[in-house]
């Protein structure tokens, strides 16, 4: 399947599916709604949201990704609790109303405007489909929202997972003015990247550090080890050394293929992105399932990114070969000066 020249491999749906959604259900409360965690009964583990975030049994990159954690409010947050998949539905319709809309004053993810759900009701079994959503149907601020929890996603039908998949992971494709024979070229040209670009990956981790690093390392690399990866600034920064790469002032109007835009601020590196030639990148907006690894323009970049903190690498060897093919034109030229004046 295609989406703006992008591709979703039946496979990668599949797994998209069965893998990348939790099995238990998260929930944070403020300080003042501690008494509300009692109502979710007694299969619930409480957790101070500090030792939450800080435990990697829980806070795992599935659960990081899927509820987007680095949005909830943490001036507010004083609690997680980690519960069963069945916990939710057995609380009172107006406790469980008030539960969801704690989540959504405090940013949790997986919380959708019902606009956004509407679109997949239609056809036969919209009835049953509605009942089935009913109890994860709230208001917040004169706004309806649908909780997708994990018991739900459970027990969703087949075509309304995939359809709603399909239309969350479009939201994250940028358009690009790019044609499939251009795309062809980049693949021909680079061999190692081929199989990636223009695809998503089936799991949450991967990001744009590990992107860079898999297309700087070349064809004598394991690509798919090296891309599969999460890559940390320590990690990148180091490896971008090992290959060559050094800092060029005023590089970004002077592009050369296999340069690496790196944008920086005072809490260290916050994305990359790899020049392939005219301007085009192989670029990962993030580390979720659904940004893809795409070939896009300098000015998406822009546009997303800004050109505050943005910095450009370049190989040393490509930096030498461009020089040594200066030195050999002025040489060849001072040959035919001497052979004239003969």
């Amino acid at each position: 399947m295609l989406l703006k020249n992008v591709e979703i491999k039946s496979e990668t749906l599949s797994y998209w599916m069965e893998h990348n959604f939790p099995k238990s259900d998260l929930f944070f409360f403020t300080k003042e709604d501690e008494s509300i965690i009692e109502g979710l009964g007694p299969n619930v583990m409480a957790i101070p949201v500090k030792e939450f975030l800080s435990d990697s049994f829980f806070n795992d990159f599935n659960t990081l990704n899927i509820y987007q954690l680095w949005q909830v409010n943490r001036q507010e947050a004083a609690f997680a609790c980690v519960a069963h998949p069945g916990a939710i539905a057995l609380v009172d319709s107006s406790l469980r109303k008030r539960i969801f809309q704690i989540q959504k004053k405090l940013n949790r993810g997986l919380l959708f405007e019902w606009k956004i759900i509407e679109p997949f009701l239609d056809g036969n079994g919209m009835e049953s489909l509605l009942e089935m959503l009913a109890p994860y149907v709230f208001e917040y601020e004169s706004v309806q929202y649908l909780a997708l929890q994990a018991d739900l996603w459970a027990e969703l039908p087949l075509e309304f997972k995939q359809a709603f998949l399909v239309r969350m992971a479009g939201q994250f494709i940028d358009d690009v003015d790019i044609s499939e024979t251009q795309l062809n070229e980049f693949r021909m040209a680079y061999p190692h990247l081929s199989p990636y670009i223009n695809t998503f990956s089936a799991a949450n981790g991967p990001n744009c550090l590990a992107a860079v690093l898999a297309a700087v390392a070349g064809e004598s690399a394991e690509t798919e080890w090296l891309i599969s990866k999460w890559a940390g600034g320590y990690v990148f920064e180091n490896a971008l050394k090992a290959n060559g790469y050094f800092n060029v002032e005023g590089g970004s109007e002077n592009l050369l293929p296999g340069d690496v835009f790196v944008w920086k601020d005072s809490n260290g590196i916050q994305h990359a992105a790899y020049h392939l030639r005219n301007g085009f990148f192989f670029n990962k907006h993030g580390q979720m399932f659904i940004n893809p690894w795409q070939i896009i323009t300098k000015e998406k970049l822009i546009d997303v990114w800004g050109e505050d903190g943005l910095y450009v690498y370049r190989q040393e060897l490509l930096h030498k070969n461009k020089s040594e093919k200066g030195i050999r034109i002025n040489e060849d030229e001072q040959i035919r000066e001497t052979v004239q004046e003969v």
